[in-house]
């Protein structure tokens, strides 16, 4: 197995994993916000159907220490 760590713009990567650090920010007031969209991935999200913006939106992952969210990209297929 080969693992490589890169850094760069997302929407150029070709790879059979990616990964994608997502992290709840507390507002002005304390409270966590939940989990965005980092910037720089929106356009590789639209090329993907937007699955990453829904796995957020679902509430299901909210950011924290030691979570993980699996998606998969919609089939091109039909």
């Amino acid at each position: 197995m080969k693992i490589s760590v890169k850094s760069g713009g997302v929407s150029a990567a070709s790879a059979d994993l990616l990964v994608i650090p997502v992290s709840s920010e507390p507002t002005k007031t304390g409270r966590e916000a939940g989990p965005r969209l980092p910037q720089g991935v929106a356009g590789m999200d639209r090329g993907l159907g937007g699955v990453i913006a829904q796995g957020l939106a679902s509430g299901d992952f909210q950011g924290r220490p030691d979570q993980r969210m699996l998606l998969y990209p919609a089939s091109k297929t039909g």
